[in-house]
């Protein structure tokens, strides 16, 4: 019987955002290459210096742009950035 090795619980900063782009791609149907996706930025988490409650996270907001202004227009580009929000 093949012995189970244990896998790290947090996904690889690369890893999750190939994974986001693929969902995104597939949400608005454009291909992976039309998704822009910045890192998303340090300084809130309880470990970042100095440790402790910063009360504070990034949010992720993700834009859109189209061929032309009306509603029914395909989806041309997605881009994600992350906009820090205070807690």
């Amino acid at each position: 019987m093949p012995q189970l090795r244990c896998i790290h619980r947090r996904t690889p900063d690369r890893l999750h955002k190939a994974v986001g782009q693929t969902k995104l791609a597939n949400r608005y149907g454009v291909p992976e290459s039309q998704v822009f996706v910045e890192p998303m930025p340090h300084g809130c988490a309880f470990d970042d210096a100095p440790l402790g409650n910063k009360h504070c996270h990034y949010e992720k907001v993700v834009e859109t742009t189209k061929a032309c202004p009306e509603a029914e227009c395909k989806v041309t580009a997605v881009y994600v950035a992350w906009q820090k929000v205070q807690d």
